[in-house]
């Protein structure tokens, strides 16, 4: 069991940015914000964490994640009403409530309330450095092996980011990183939805301060 929530948190972290098909979705609540991430994996990562975690069932094919047990380390960090679905190793789907206060989405600055009751949801490279902070040690452990400049402060081109992940991870890994985008979905009170999108690579190696909706 410790180790299916081992792999989440290995590809929960850094898919959430690097997959090549990822979506994210916020909007208003009675709670505060609802939001859904939705991840596809690329085979080239679904290649790599086959190896590093492999099969413990005589190589039979298998689901990377415990759903039960995901919802139950995301609630321990505060986020209400967690949902989580799996489909084997290609696709996770995770939704939930995040209130004012007192869970890492909020208190790190990356979801903003607004007086009117929108949100907005805001990275730079010192907010993901507050979500670091603020997360449980196991999980931040895992954020390190990213070797991501927006979490270590570090500066570099987006190409030497992409080179440093090639030359520990593999070229194959590198190029889904490097074609991978995130996009988001923001919900308003009146009804409409902003959307923009961002690379992965924009969004791990964060320059200055990116801010959606985009006003």
């Amino acid at each position: 069991m410790m180790k299916k929530i081992t792999v989440f948190l290995f590809l929960a972290v850094s898919l959430f940015f690097t997959s090549c098909k990822s979506s994210v979705s916020v909007k208003p609540s009675a709670v505060g914000a609802d939001f859904d991430v939705s991840i596809s994996f690329g085979s080239a990562f679904c290649g790599l964490f086959s190896a590093v975690f492999p099969s413990e069932e005589g190589g039979e094919t298998r689901s990377f994640f415990d759903d039960a047990q995901i919802t139950q380390m995301l609630t321990a960090t505060g986020i209400q009403n967690v949902r989580v679905k799996s489909n084997g190793q290609t696709s996770l789907q995770i939704s939930g409530s995040a209130a004012a206060s007192g869970n890492p989405l909020v208190d790190s600055g990356i979801i903003v309330f607004a007086p009117d009751g929108n949100v907005s949801l805001v990275f730079s490279s010192q907010k993901l450095q507050a979500l670091y902070g603020l997360l449980p040690f196991e999980l931040a452990s895992y954020i390190d092996m990213l070797m991501a400049p927006a979490f270590t402060g570090e500066e570099m081109t987006d190409g030497e980011y992409i080179d440093s992940v090639a030359t520990v991870y593999g070229k194959n890994v590198a190029d889904e990183l490097n074609d991978g985008e995130v996009k988001f979905n923001i919900h308003g009170t009146d009804g409409r939805t902003n959307s923009s999108s961002l690379s992965a690579v924009k969004l791990l190696n964060v320059i200055g301060t990116f801010k959606t909706p985009q006003k």
